[in-house]
């Protein structure tokens, strides 16, 4: 989701990117990307859900104990729903004319 108030003081500045800040939120059932501007106003946000796997055993449960409670995640469910998350923002906001793709950089 886009805060179009936010977006349109943005696309009034002369370097709307440069004063955005991205951060990635991991839960236990879902990833999402948050886009706030340098005040800590919230831009854009987009989130993303995976799969989680509740094993019936684990190789490191020695035990003969079950493992009810137990849940693991895929790290590359886990990789691929935060580059998700990145791409839908940076599409959304391409879609209301920031382009972000070509201000990028990390810090």
């Amino acid at each position: 989701s886009v805060n179009q108030s936010i977006l349109s003081s943005l696309l009034d500045s002369s370097q709307p990117a440069s004063s955005l800040v991205g951060a990635i939120d991991q839960g236990t059932s879902s990833s999402r990307f948050l886009l706030v501007t340098s005040d800590g106003c919230m831009l854009s946000t987009a989130q993303v859900e995976f799969e989680q796997c509740f094993p019936k055993s684990s190789p490191y449960n020695k035990s003969s104990a079950s493992c009810v409670g137990w849940h693991e995640h895929d790290p590359f469910a886990i990789w691929d729903s935060v580059a998700t998350c990145i791409v839908r923002t940076i599409e959304e906001l391409s879609k209301h004319g920031l382009d972000l793709a070509s201000d990028l950089t990390s810090h």
